[in-house]
């Protein structure tokens, strides 16, 4: 749409009102326009030139609409360039592979205090054998939450100094380690 309004901007400013436009009717009822004399043997109509009717407000008017409609279609280029280029960036972020926690010697560290911490407890061997199996998260999870060695010795010391029954000092404990206990 702008290309033609450009068109016709630039077909009114290179001055060509004077031109003449001839539509010629053959014998076989065709059409042509030319801008020469039609053959003989053909109706002639000398088609109106319009552009003379064109004041230079309107002119102006027209070249400050071309312009207008110039920027907003640079804008929604530059708006559809803008999303292509954030679907690709997601596209890119979903295709990079997802690293799995390396379980390295301070999360096997870890999950050995759990298991040795639960262990100690007087809780029944299946209450033990969930929360070993619980103990297996305790490194990735105090890897991930920042969890220091201090501060988990001194929640097992607080848990161990309550007066609370084997399974639930048990799951305490576990859960001090930051292992994954069901509730």
């Amino acid at each position: 749409m702008v290309k033609y309004i450009l068109v016709l901007l630039m077909a009114i400013a290179s001055g060509t009102a004077g031109a003449q436009v001839y539509k010629c009717k053959g014998a076989d009822g065709k059409l042509q326009f030319s801008d020469t004399r039609c053959k003989a043997g053909h109706t002639l109509e000398i088609v109106p030139d319009h552009t003379s009717y064109v004041t230079p407000q309107q002119r102006l008017e027209a070249q400050q609409r071309a312009a207008q409609m110039q920027g907003e279609a640079a804008a929604r280029d530059t708006e559809k360039a803008n999303v292509q280029a954030a679907q690709q960036a997601r596209i890119a972020e979903r295709a990079q592979p997802v690293e799995a926690p390396v379980k390295g010697p301070s999360d096997s560290d870890a999950m050995a205090k759990c298991v040795r911490d639960v262990e100690r407890q007087g809780a029944s061997e299946k209450v033990k054998a969930e929360l070993l199996a619980a103990c297996r998260t305790s490194g990735v999870v105090q890897r991930s939450s920042g969890t220091a060695g201090d501060t988990v010795s001194d929640c097992v010391k607080n848990v161990e100094r309550t007066g609370a029954a084997g399974k639930t000092k048990a799951t305490e404990i576990a859960r001090c380690h930051g292992a994954y206990v069901n509730p």
